[in-house]
């Protein structure tokens, strides 16, 4: 067995068990916050809060609402859980309105992305042990399954009377830093075994050696792009902005879909799609867009998309400075927690460019797949968290909502950028090991067609 063929087998070695940690991790880890659920009915629409208590009394600037739409059968109210401290006990406000409600149940429960798991339930007869009704609740009486609570106020609402701190400090922790950094280095280290010998043709050999031709037509190409019009550059940000005023119109302002800080959170979600959009649109179509050069020249076939995804990512980088710069300018301060952003950065790149890599490989052999992408772009837009939090999304579908990796990117994002939380180490993990390996599958495609791409094209 020569020197090489032992390498490979090595890095794929390598490879495969970074997928394994990653697959088996989903499970393991905690990605998304412990949440409290309220099973309740009520007659009409009314907005329930939630309040805890650390040991020195309500803590109000831990409260979280929720509003309870339908009126027709029982409905669960989702809290998120405080991942700093441990309460000891908790208030749970009825509503606004004097009303009827009947209580089903109160549940602690730890959920990953794909998984809900029921630490603590309170059913009818342990609320009434255990919580105590105040202020504007009448009464408290049990029927069936259920409790019937007569509030007549707006003031109503239960105390609970145990110490609920042995329940929270038995919660799965959020993340466990140094075990997911041990798993994202392994994976890294993969990678980059991978791509110093590599049978798909990426190689470290390979990049350095067309490297300044890589460089030179990112530049030229932006110089180019820049020359075409009178404002130049300036068209790097006006676009955007424009782009981006649309939908703030169209969903903060007319349909009047916010959340808290719409506008930053809109434009957080909004960057980061639009430069994941911009370098699989036109790098999707790169080698096919070069067919005059393959005619001529022998070029890797693979630096035509790098080319692409570096000319959009400058344009990036624009763009998300002055993000960074309205952020600060909003009130959302410099933390800690801006290291994270090249590892944020580094994940996504990776992503895109494995789809950037399977689809430039594929489009020249079917060319109408440019607009299939278009479409599918636009149909994964409305998905990906853009414009609502995962608050709002039913509990239902919260699995299938976080199987989409830019929903997870997005908020990333989002917890460094606006609410001063590291991202979820885990979930970017599994994006990147599986980022490596369509890199590794779109390399190896352009690798296999590049003697065919110059009789297949016009």
């Amino acid at each position: 067995m020569n020197n090489k063929f032992l390498f490979r087998r090595i890095s794929l070695a390598l490879l495969v068990f970074a997928l394994g940690i990653a697959i088996l991790q989903i499970g393991d880890f905690k990605i998304l916050p412990n949440i409290l659920t309220v099973e309740l009915q009520a007659p009409q629409p009314d907005n329930y809060q939630i309040y805890y208590d650390f040991g020195k009394g309500i803590d109000e600037t831990q409260s979280k609402t929720r509003r309870l739409e339908t009126t027709q059968s029982f409905t669960k109210l989702v809290f998120k859980l405080p991942t700093i401290g441990i309460p000891k006990k908790l208030r749970i406000d009825l509503g606004m309105q004097p009303a009827k409600i009947l209580l089903k149940s109160i549940r602690i429960e730890s959920q990953g992305r794909l998984y809900r798991h029921t630490l603590h339930e309170w059913d009818a007869a342990a609320i009434l042990r255990d919580f105590k009704p105040e202020h504007d609740i009448a009464s408290m009486t049990p029927e069936g399954s259920h409790l019937l609570v007569q509030a007549t106020g707006n003031d109503a609402f239960l105390s609970s009377q145990i110490d609920l701190s042995k329940i929270f400090e038995n919660l799965p922790k959020h993340n466990n830093f140094a075990k997911n950094l041990l798993y994202f280095v392994t994976a890294l280290c993969a990678m980059l075994v991978f791509f110093i010998e590599s049978p798909t043709g990426l190689t470290v050999n390979n990049l350095a050696r067309f490297g300044e031709l890589i460089l030179y037509k990112t530049y030229a190409d932006l110089r180019a792009e820049t020359e075409r019009t009178y404002l130049g550059f300036l068209w790097w940000i006006f676009e955007p902005i424009m782009y981006m005023s649309v939908f703030y119109v169209m969903f903060g302002l007319m349909l009047g879909h916010k959340t808290d800080d719409f506008v930053p959170f809109l434009l957080v979600g909004l960057t980061i799609w639009q430069w994941f959009k911009s370098c699989l649109s036109h790098g999707s179509e790169s080698i096919l867009g070069a067919h005059g050069l393959i005619t001529q020249i022998y070029l890797p076939k693979v630096i035509f998309p790098i080319i692409l995804i570096l000319t959009d990512t400058v344009k990036f980088i624009f763009i998300f400075s002055l993000l960074v710069i309205f952020l600060w300018l909003y009130g959302y301060s410099v933390t800690i927690h801006y290291l994270a952003l090249p590892i944020l950065f580094f994940v996504q790149l990776l992503f895109t460019t494995s789809l950037t890599f399977i689809l430039a490989a594929v489009v020249p052999f079917l060319p109408d797949l440019r607009f299939v992408v278009e479409n599918v772009l636009q149909a994964v837009f409305f998905v990906s968290g853009i414009f609502v939090a995962a608050t709002i999304v039913p509990e239902e579908y919260l699995g299938y909502y976080y199987l989409n990796p830019m929903t997870n990117l997005i908020e990333d994002y989002r917890n460094v950028l606006m609410y001063a939380k590291m991202p979820d180490w885990s979930s970017l993990l599994v994006i990147m090991a599986i980022s490596v390996l369509g890199i590794i599958f779109g390399a190896y495609l352009i690798k296999r067609f590049e003697h065919i791409y110059p009789k297949v094209m016009p």
